[in-house]
């Protein structure tokens, strides 16, 4: 039986829409929350509830590279103590994205005989870490119907059916692939069908990317990016 599990080669994480260059490591999101004793006279073995969560830190590690924009920019925050937005991109077909805004607390650089220079980062978050809704391609490819029907999981569409419709709303990665998004209609709260044509000449595989913007959603984040592979025939 073949694992599910993710590969970490293609994890990206990206700082006030910057890329950080050559990150190497990482750990978090994580966090807890406090347990609070709510023992009392009464009670026969020890009674708690929880805390708010607290999201806690995302540290990682870097390839020191002076003058890529992201490691530059935590440097830039940290120093003025600015409270920045986050994002860790998954390698999931559903293109997962982690939304979180936090602190640069650390940045400090380190090294040895023989070695390379790194820089060891931590980001104390504040607030929720948001886990982006999914896209998840129900009709695969198929030049005889030209429609691709998509749900949406952990959110739904928006209510107001413009915004669904409103291609702008949407990004799309075509690649070499000359497919080309003519129409989407809400079909339900979860469930969007796209209708597509195809230039000639770019008969192969291809990959296609779709990703619903927070304005086509019911809730505040943009869904992952869905990576769907294609075959155009000859």
């Amino acid at each position: 039986m073949s694992s599910n599990a993710l590969e970490t080669q293609g994890v990206s994480l990206e700082w006030e829409s910057e890329i950080i260059g050559e990150v190497v490591s990482f750990t978090g999101p994580g966090g807890s929350a406090s347990v609070i004793d709510v023992t009392h006279l009464g009670s026969t073995r020890r009674e708690k509830m929880m805390g708010i969560p607290d999201e806690g830190q995302i540290s990682f590690d870097v390839n020191l590279v002076p003058g890529d924009a992201g490691q530059d920019q935590l440097r830039t925050d940290r120093a003025a103590r600015t409270l920045g937005t986050g994002r860790l991109f998954l390698t999931d077909t559903s293109g997962t994205i982690l939304t979180f805004e936090a602190y640069c607390l650390n940045f400090s650089i380190q090294g040895a005989v023989d070695d390379k220079i790194q820089a060891s980062v931590t980001l104390e978050i504040t607030g929720e870490v948001n886990w982006s809704p999914r896209l998840v391609v129900q009709t695969a490819y198929n030049t005889g119907t030209g429609i691709l029907i998509l749900d949406l999981e952990e959110d739904q569409f928006h209510a107001t059916a413009l915004n669904v419709t409103t291609t702008t709303n949407w990004v799309w990665g075509y690649g070499d692939s000359g497919l080309v998004i003519d129409t989407v209609a809400r079909t339900s709260d979860t469930r969007a069908t796209l209708t597509y044509t195809t230039a000639g000449g770019v008969a192969g595989d291809h990959t296609l990317t779709i990703q619903a913007g927070a304005t086509a959603l019911a809730g505040s984040y943009p869904s992952g990016v869905l990576s769907v592979d294609i075959t155009i025939p000859a």
